[in-house]
């Protein structure tokens, strides 16, 4: 471990991180999902990494969620556990659930459907609607 991130096992570079603890217990992404918490965030991260469900206006990065996410803008790619929902994506989205979007620039994979107005790369999904 870096001696420079005082204790904590990832670099101090700005993502938001959102965890949840049991007692001493960090929750996992299956466990965190059986309990509803949703976090909301004001303004906008860089990045955003979290094993719950996820509200927010911008992110200039990436976001990685262990369930829902329902977001304006992500100007990097996003991986979500469950579903997606949102205006922009500038990136790339992998999806366990269904996504509904107004564009993707990048590929998009979705274990549900995929439901968005233009989608600037490939889509794989059970049910593709674009347009």
């Amino acid at each position: 471990m870096d001696n420079n991130n005082n204790g904590f096992p990832w670099p101090d570079d700005g993502t938001v991180r959102v965890v949840v603890f049991k007692g001493h217990q960090l929750m996992k992404a299956e466990e965190s999902t059986k309990t509803k918490v949703t976090i909301e965030i004001e303004g906008q991260p860089n990045n955003v990494t979290s094993y719950l469900s996820v509200t927010c206006d911008n992110v200039m990065g990436n976001v990685n969620a262990g369930n829902d996410v329902k977001c304006d803008t992500i100007k990097g790619g996003i991986n979500v556990g469950n579903s997606l929902s949102c205006d922009s994506i500038k990136g790339s989205v992998k999806a366990g659930g269904s996504v509904q979007c107004d564009s993707i620039n990048g590929n998009a994979t979705a274990g549900g459907s995929i439901t968005c107005d233009s989608i600037g790369g490939n889509a794989t999904a059970s049910i593709v609607n674009v347009g």
